[in-house]
């Protein structure tokens, strides 16, 4: 899980070191940075994007709902050493899209946005006219308009559970709040106060308090000491196994904004 992200995790693979960081005070953006390009794996064209950076490291992640690359690269990286890059990692790359297609088995409804998750459900997702959810579907103003409507109905009874299972864990939480992020279920800076990922709500209510509980434990254990699950277990039951399917549901993090 690393660094104290869920699902929605990035799978990287550190392949080569290249020079040292450059100084680009002056300098344009690199040529070819944030174009898409594609990869042929097996006959199959796989879209990726460049990303460069200070890092003296490659390292290559699946990002998007689409199941397109990034490939994060050193500045001054050639084109020529990307590809090569790519062409030793296809192995991978190969088992890694399988495995989250595999994943994704049974939302192709919810990746086409004609359905949205609500606590595990399938609603209907209309766009246009109104901004609520009922038991006939959910209806917003626009995508960007999800977070108002899933904070509107369920925030509240969000913010009881938090507390609940903090209470369970025998931990003060302050305030909670709510935003939208595309690489986290939620954050704190000083486990006091969590800010957390509205796409929470879509997920089953069991697997709501278990990233809860996740998320408070982690930020006094963070190294996840054999400690650390068990009191996770004490207070979520099923946590690990819930932890082993969370990526099942990280496509959603990047669906929405």
């Amino acid at each position: 899980m690393g660094s104290g992200r869920l699902c929605g995790k990035t799978q990287r693979w550190i392949v080569n070191r290249l020079g040292e960081k450059k100084n680009r005070s002056d300098e344009l953006k690199e040529d070819g940075e944030g174009k898409n390009t594609f990869f042929d794996l097996d006959g199959r064209k796989i879209p990726y994007r460049v990303q460069f950076s200070g890092n003296k490291t490659f390292s290559i992640e699946f990002a998007n709902p689409d199941m397109s690359l990034i490939v994060h690269a050193p500045y001054g990286a050639p084109p020529d050493v990307i590809e090569k890059v790519l062409l030793q990692n296809r192995d991978r790359i190969g088992a890694r899209l399988a495995e989250v297609e595999s994943s994704r088995e049974g939302f192709e409804d919810v990746l086409d946005y004609s359905k949205v998750l609500v606590a595990g459900e399938k609603y209907t997702l209309y766009d246009g006219w109104a901004s609520k959810i009922t038991s006939t579907g959910v209806y917003s103003k626009g995508l960007e308009d999800l977070m108002h409507v899933y904070v509107t109905k369920f925030g509240q009874s969000f913010k009881k559970m938090v507390y609940g299972v903090a209470k369970r864990l025998d931990v003060t939480i302050g305030r909670v709040e709510f935003r939208s992020y595309k690489k986290d279920w939620g954050r704190s800076e000083d486990g006091v106060n969590f800010v957390f990922n509205y796409k929470l709500m879509m997920l089953p209510p069991e697997y709501q308090e278990f990233v809860v509980a996740y998320l408070i434990c982690l930020h006094s254990d963070p190294g996840q000491s054999p400690d650390f699950w068990k009191r996770l277990e004490a207070a979520v039951p099923g946590s690990k196994s819930m932890y082993d399917a969370m990526g099942r549901y990280g496509f959603i993090l990047r669906l929405y904004p």
